[in-house]
């Protein structure tokens, strides 16, 4: 949140709309600070539809800086706010995207057009393109978010631990007296919190190798760059495609894989085999 505000406060813009807590900004950019706020804790409501997940605060940001630009009373945000909920949820039920490959911000970029355009007091036509605008424009990856996703607690973790608690509560037992805690939750809950459901290792029996293969061969090795979720899975780029292999890995797990590159760290099929072109 600092890095936003030093941000806005280096770019500046004209004092129209209100950044939480602090002073006023252009409505662009305190549609940004106000969402990350809404964010930044991430434990937005949600809403979770049959194949989709989403959190229908995430239009708040956006909506408010459009509706402060307005002039609109607070029955008005409350109206504008609706209809961005509106669209989002019901995108969730009858047009989730998530298995073709995209996130469910997709979703929130049709809403936020909706709602703020309701704030602005735009007509059918304006409102028609404005929502074409965002929809063609802003069609994020689910990829981008599996390895940072897959740590958060959200709320299904969270719905555990509240039960834990009114167990403790009810029956007085301590910590060390339970052996496990077995929770049952949809499939979406497992596929995201348990590993991710993205990938070509994750959640599977076997890993689709034929995936990258076929990938390196249309595009070439140079122009990719390769998730991999933990070790195991970029020793295995490395020992199929090189010390120099692009991988997208956690930020914890940078050391381990660059000692793995420069061959002074590596399993035991590793070990000694790996060697770069500066060496």
């Amino acid at each position: 949140m600092r890095a936003i505000r030093a941000q806005i406060d280096d770019f500046g813009g004209t004092p129209r709309c209100s950044l939480i807590g602090a002073k006023k900004t252009s409505p662009d950019r305190a549609a940004l600070y106000n969402s990350a706020l809404v964010r930044y804790l991430d434990f937005n409501d949600s809403y979770l539809a049959k194949g989709e997940t989403c959190h229908p605060s995430d239009n708040l940001g956006a909506v408010l800086a459009a509706s402060e630009y307005a002039n609109c009373s607070g029955k008005d945000l409350i109206a504008a706010l609706a209809v961005a909920y509106q669209v989002r949820c019901r995108l969730s039920d009858v047009a989730p995207v998530r298995a073709k490959g995209f996130d469910h911000t997709v979703q929130g970029a049709y809403a936020l057009a909706a709602g703020s355009s309701r704030a602005l007091g735009l007509g059918q036509e304006q409102t028609t393109n404005a929502i074409a605008i965002c929809g063609t424009a802003f069609n994020a990856l689910r990829v981008t978010r599996t390895i940072l996703k897959r740590y958060n607690a959200e709320i299904h973790a969270q719905s555990t631990l509240e039960g834990v608690l009114k167990l403790r509560e009810e029956e007085g037992f301590s910590a060390s007296q339970l052996d496990r805690v077995e929770v049952e939750t949809f499939d979406v809950a497992y596929n995201i919190i348990g590993g991710g459901e993205e990938g070509i290792t994750e959640s599977v029996n076997v890993w689709r190798t034929d995936v990258p293969a076929k990938i390196v061969d249309a595009l070439g090795l140079e122009k990719v760059m390769f998730e991999a979720a933990d070790p195991a899975v970029f020793a295995w780029y490395v020992k199929n495609y090189g010390p120099t292999v692009n991988l997208f890995v956690d930020h914890s797990q940078i050391v381990q894989l660059e000692c793995l590159r420069s061959g002074i760290w590596g399993t035991a099929s590793l070990w000694g085999r790996v060697i770069t072109a500066n060496r």
